[in-house]
């Protein structure tokens, strides 16, 4: 009974969460929308899959067989490249249950699953290895070394509680640390969230999920999975759930879904004719030899945000104290612009006997934002040559303090964008771990400015946290584990 009970559970799932039936009655193709990233709008970049009935790859079709609309109204595929091509490798991060109910076989399979998985990559993908059990760690950072990765996989061990929101968390965290463009989570549980382990909520996760942009593998391992829980990530992120009745199914699945990741397309889709800012459904199609298969995922265009003026400051106020920060932080989905009004500060100061306006920001504790025991922090990497130059021709520049001391940065007219990823003007030191912060200085009318670009983690300003920043000298920016100060000897009207 128990055996038949679960295969209607697999059958049913696999019909609602994996299948998306063409129209006209046809089965012969799937469609899958794996990731859509609006970043580079009007130019959008959507990652989809396509499969034929027995669930395995369609290679090779071209430009012409896709096709892109929102409420009818057709949106131009300028390109359409499979992922196999030179460029367009894939960052995976496998995540593991490694809780006691994982022990024997279960374990054994997982193992030869990830190592199977890691086998259907190819020589320019990227892997990372998370665990998740009585705590969440990074057993593997990114790396195309075949032999360390299936060391890692191997290493694992399966004892204590599981972390499964925290494990989801991480597990995204780290994707987001990838040099690749094209990334992907695959993660593996048998059970719940329990034993009070995990740092991070139920909706933490779910949050993290559809905030991430990354597509999400989702592997059920038995009859005591979340599936709620599982369920709701799915919603979030469009995630692709699989179950597995026992773990001698989990090779199979794990081939499967490598051979998927490897066999992707990339469609550069033209939105100009949408309105940034609105919430509307992407309708993809896809044709082969006579079948239709479509898929769809919401997506909402970013509004441009013009970064706010100079303040006006009408007569110079006789005071040595720099001029007035503003520092927002955002709560909302859109970001928050400071706007100071030139008419404000003179009233302000008039009333006030030349007193600035003090900085308004919010102290929050992350306990994440000091460096792991035991880890040594490298040296910054200045993207340009390699190395960070010093500064004696600018008036304005980062400094960079390490344990061994500090490192500056110069800074001129054009924008510079700061954090852990590779393609970072300055890349900073992330002591092992995967760090998603990053941030964008420039300068406008005099004035350098700070924007966080980052989805997930903390970026903070004076120890509090910032979405949009007027720098002043001496102002501290703690990314991650870097701490990292602005300082400039220009003086502003």
């Amino acid at each position: 009974m128990i055996t038949r009970s679960i295969a209607a559970i697999v059958a049913a799932f696999t019909l609602a969460l994996l299948v998306h039936l063409p129209a006209g009655g046809q089965e012969k193709l799937e469609l899958r929308i794996d990731a859509v990233d609006t970043k580079a709008a009007p130019e959008i970049v959507a990652t989809v899959s396509v499969l034929d009935a027995d669930g395995r790859p369609v290679v090779n079709l071209p430009r012409g067989s896709f096709a892109a609309s929102v409420d009818g109204k057709v949106l131009p595929v300028s390109d359409a490249a499979a992922a196999s091509d030179e460029g367009l490798g894939i960052g995976v991060v496998l995540a593991f249950d490694t809780s006691g109910s994982m022990a024997g076989a279960a374990m054994d399979q997982a193992k030869a699953g990830g190592k199977a998985l890691v086998a259907e990559l190819r020589a320019g993908d990227e892997v990372a290895i998370v665990s998740f059990s009585d705590s969440v760690r990074v057993v593997q950072p990114f790396t195309r070394n075949r032999a360390a990765l299936n060391g890692a996989i191997g290493g694992l061990v399966a004892q204590g509680n599981t972390a499964l929101y925290s494990g989801v968390v991480q597990a995204l965290a780290s994707a987001q640390g990838s040099s690749l463009t094209r990334r992907a989570v695959v993660l593996l549980s048998d059970g719940k969230d329990f034993g009070g382990v995990s740092r991070h909520s139920r909706s933490a996760a779910i949050s993290a999920a559809g905030e991430a942009g990354v597509p999400m593998f989702l592997v059920g391992l038995g009859a005591e999975i979340d599936q709620p829980f599982l369920q709701e990530l799915n919603a979030a992120s469009g995630a692709q759930l699989s179950l597995a009745p026992d773990p001698a199914a989990l090779a199979g699945l794990y081939t499967t879904i490598g051979s998927i990741l490897r066999h992707q397309y990339v469609l550069k889709i033209d939105s100009s004719a949408l309105e940034p800012g609105k919430a509307v459904r992407l309708k993809i199609e896809v044709t082969q030899a006579g079948s239709v298969a479509t898929a769809e995922a919401p997506i909402t265009l970013p509004v441009v945000v013009t970064p706010p003026p100079s303040p006006v400051t009408g007569t110079p106020v006789v005071s040595a104290t720099p001029s007035p920060t503003i520092v927002v932080k955002d709560e909302g989905s859109s970001p928050v612009v400071p706007v100071l009004a030139g008419a404000g500060v003179l009233a302000v100061a008039g009333l006030a006997g030349g007193a600035l306006l003090r900085r308004r920001r919010r102290i929050v504790h992350d306990e994440e934002m000091r460096l792991p025991s035991g880890r040594e922090q490298q040296a910054p990497v200045f993207a340009g040559s390699g190395a960070l130059p010093e500064a004696p021709a600018s008036d304005s520049w980062l400094e960079v303090h390490l344990p061994d001391g500090t490192q500056r940065y110069p800074l001129g007219e054009s924008p510079v964008t700061v954090g852990f990823t590779g393609d970072c003007d300055l890349r900073l030191p992330d002591a092992g771990s995967q760090r998603w912060e990053r941030v964008r200085v420039w300068r406008r009318e005099g004035r350098y400015m700070l924007h966080n670009l980052s989805r997930l983690g903390v970026v903070t300003v004076g120890a509090k946290p910032a979405t949009w920043a007027i720098l002043e000298d001496g102002d501290e920016i703690q990314m991650g584990p870097c701490r990292v100060v602005f300082r400039t000897s220009a003086t502003t009207g």
